[in-house]
């Protein structure tokens, strides 16, 4: 499985879109690695309409981050 992460800008545009060099062999273990970078954001989720997590910071210019599993599930 891989990880697609995306970057959105205030009004909802993706500045930057790429799938990640890590891979993970179940659904669980792409979830493990995803909240371990969520947790550098200090606001961060999960959005279970859309199935991707998300983070972002509080101050500075708005960025969400979101990060999606793609691949085969287990």
């Amino acid at each position: 499985m891989h990880i697609r992460k995306q970057i959105l800008n205030r009004d909802g545009e993706i500045v930057h879109n790429e799938t990640l060099k890590q891979t993970a062999r179940t659904r669980e273990a792409a979830i493990a690695m995803i909240t371990q970078w969520q947790q550098v954001f200090p606001v961060h989720g999960y959005n279970d309409i859309d199935d991707y997590w998300w983070g972002r910071q509080t101050d500075g210019e708005f960025r969400l981050n979101r990060w999606f599993i793609e691949g085969a599930s287990d």
